[in-house]
């Protein structure tokens, strides 16, 4: 996905992006699903749902923020230490982008635990 091989035809470059869209969006709906349903079971006052909510987004928004801020730093500064010879670098940015992926996930849990210890006191 991040690194394609070279299409000659449009055609095939298309299907290919076609296909790697759709498994990407099963992906993700696969995670999202459960993750927006979640704020419904913890709670049935609408007050505290709703409390739920924008704590979760407002993590999650925050996690997107610091993980896109840090990216960069983080892959040429800490990660490329972790690695030796010509693809240092490269394996620095797969490790970043593996960080920024799931940064957004520890944050949102994160705020759902927040809330859902305020609901349970």
């Amino acid at each position: 996905m991040f690194n394609p091989p070279p299409f000659a035809d449009p055609l095939v470059a298309a299907l290919y992006y076609g296909a790697v869209f759709i498994l990407y969006d099963t992906a993700y709906t696969i995670v999202n699903a459960p993750y927006s349903a979640l704020t419904s079971e913890l709670t049935e006052d609408y007050d505290e749902r709703s409390s739920l909510a924008g704590w979760r987004m407002a993590n999650s928004i925050f996690a997107s923020l610091l993980t896109a801020g840090l990216f960069k730093v983080l892959a040429e500064n800490v990660f490329v230490n972790w690695f030796e010879g010509p693809n240092a670098l490269v394996s620095g940015y797969a490790v970043a982008r593996r960080f920024g992926i799931g940064g957004d996930d520890c944050a949102a849990v994160g705020g759902c635990l927040r809330a859902r210890t305020t609901a349970l006191s």
